[in-house]
């Protein structure tokens, strides 16, 4: 390289170097000039920009309503950190097509002194709204802090709702998000402190609907100290309506990855619904009951609730009131651990349709009952119950719904493994028991107790019993109480069961056939260990062949 192209190279680079200066020297200047906090952007509006204080005292109300009305579509209107919170004394009406977003730690305020202040935010009839990082607090009684109804397309996306209770009267009843015929919504990344009605409200009118609600998810949101210390108010409310014969669910819901926490009531509620999905969320310390699937005496369809943990509530899952759809699946409730529940881990009542219970931990070896049949159907209702861990103070599974079908489980419990013996049960037809492949440990009184009048099939097979305690017998079905008017069992078969007892234990099996209508029963191929006596006399109707022998404990391991 000659010297003239090496001072050529050199000039190049002083150029690019002024060149560079120049650049950095503009850019000096205007951040000088200009207040980037407040630099409007195209498609972004500042609300500082437009007269709006965000101050704390003064009532914003007008410039932001004024705002949201003229702003393009598309539009991004933005809350910038303040000095004090934004302050409105009216619903702010939204619009199609634009988004409400913040910097983190802004809150909108209610001037909660005016009663007419029933929201902070409100949509009627519009689509593709998206509300994200912002704070909505201090709600008046009986108020919505955000409320759609008959629009579509909502995204809610990191918002915080906080609740702050009156001091010197009762907490308010407000809630957070109502959603009312309104589809195609997403809520996202939330937090619900203190609201003392419920979180977030999704349906239909309930007696008198005119429209859908389809296609919501609620996902990776918290909630905690929701409601008020009478029940009422809960994390999530999500119910259809029905008019005559017409059913309008809510239908395509997914509720996952949340966490619910020390609710004054119950958790959350799927009524009148279809299709839903309850999984991996986490529900802790809720008063009443955690999840509640109520479907008003309707059919219900596909709800599936799996990989949930809910603990230390008063009920863990509670199914009421609905009738058989011979066309679907209708609730699969499925390892999930539900655990220490002050009632039960699972309540059921009047629910007529097809339930699975499968491969879940049921411990609530601290409290009442893990499964709880209160009342059942005399017609309908089919129960699954399969491949779960059921611990209980004081019984595994009480009452016995029309269709049983308990298989795989292990079952510990310290009065009765399975008791099929309560007063709301009286009169009420069960079509059939089957018992089968199960493990009843521990130190229950009588593992498998029935008392229960107008059965018409009783099957227990390949079970194994292990008492730690004595008592009168291991399997023992009695005769019904006798203000009972139909005192029928007509089928029973106990076959090949193995049966390790107390020394002192009087009976492995155990019959009463006074006033039963008993056409069969057939005792086969059990083993017994360590029984004082077999089993009652034979009977015409029995077919008996090789089933009471006594082995050794030795000989049963085996």
């Amino acid at each position: 390289m000659n010297m003239c192209d090496s001072m050529k190279d050199e000039l190049k680079i002083s150029k690019l170097v002024a060149y560079f200066l120049f650049l950095f020297g503009i850019f000096f200047i205007l951040y000088q000039v200009f207040d980037f906090n407040n630099f409007q952007l195209e498609g972004i509006i500042n609300v500082k920009n437009y007269g709006v204080k965000g101050d704390g005292i003064t009532d914003d109300w007008d410039a932001l309503q004024d705002i949201i009305n003229k702003a393009p579509e598309g539009s991004i209107i933005y809350f910038p950190n303040s000095d004090g919170n934004y302050l409105i004394s009216k619903p702010l009406c939204l619009k199609s097509d634009i988004t409400i977003q913040a910097e983190k730690n802004v809150f909108i305020e209610s001037i909660s002194t005016i009663k007419e202040m029933k929201y902070i935010f409100l949509g009627d009839e519009i689509e593709n709204i998206t509300i994200k990082d912002i704070g909505l607090t201090k709600m008046n009684n009986d108020s919505s802090t955000i409320k759609f109804r008959n629009s579509s397309h909502i995204m809610i996306d990191d918002i915080v709702i906080k609740n702050e209770d009156p001091k010197d009267s009762e907490p308010l009843y407000s809630q957070g998000i109502s959603l009312l015929e309104t589809n195609n919504v997403k809520i996202l990344n939330s937090h619900f402190i203190n609201t003392r009605g419920h979180c977030i409200v999704v349906g239909t009118f309930t007696q008198n609907p005119s429209g859908e609600c389809e296609n919501i998810q609620i996902l990776n949101n918290t909630f905690e100290d929701y409601g008020r210390d009478e029940g009422s108010g809960m994390a999530i409310d999500i119910s259809g309506g029905y008019e005559a014969d017409d059913i309008f669910y809510v239908k395509d819901v997914v509720i996952s990855n949340n966490i619910f926490k020390n609710g004054q009531g119950n958790g959350v509620k799927l009524q009148l619904c279809e299709n839903v999905i309850f999984s991996n969320n986490i529900i802790d310390r809720n008063n009443g009951t955690s999840l509640i699937i109520n479907a008003q005496n309707k059919p219900i369809n596909n709800i599936s609730c799996y990989d949930n943990i809910i603990t230390n509530s008063e009920i863990g899952i509670g199914i009421l009131y609905f009738s058989l759809n011979e066309d679907a699946q209708s609730i699969i409730i499925k390892d999930n651990i539900i655990k220490n529940n002050v009632y039960a881990n699972i309540f059921i009542k009047n629910a007529g349709g097809k339930v699975i219970i499968d491969n879940n931990c049921l411990d609530n070896h601290k409290n009442n009952y893990s499964i709880v049949f209160e009342e059942t159907y005399s017609d309908k209702g089919e129960y699954h119950i399969t491949a779960n861990d059921i611990v209980a103070e004081k019984i595994g599974v009480l009452g016995i719904p029309y269709k049983l079908k308990l298989s795989d489980n292990e079952i510990n419990a310290n009065s009765r493994g399975v008791k099929g013996d309560i007063e709301e049960h009286k009169g009420i037809h069960t079509n059939q028991i089957i018992v089968s492949d199960n493990i009843f440990k521990g130190s229950s009184s009588i593992p498998f107790y029935i008392r229960k009048e107008n059965i018409d099939e009783i099957y227990l097979t390949d079970n194994f019993f292990e008492q730690s305690i004595s008592a009168p017998s291991c399997i023992f079905i009695r005769k019904p109480y006798d203000d009972q008017d139909v005192n029928t069992i007509m089928k029973i078969g106990i076959i090949e069961n193995n049966i390790l007892l107390p020394n002192n234990m009087t009976y492995g099996i155990q019959l009463e056939l006074d006033n039963l209508s008993l056409s069969y029963a057939s005792i086969k191929n059990n083993k017994i260990m360590a029984c004082s006596k077999d089993i009652i006399e034979e009977n015409d109707c029995f077919d008996i062949d090789g089933n009471i022998t006594l082995h050794t404990k030795e000989e049963i391991q085996q």
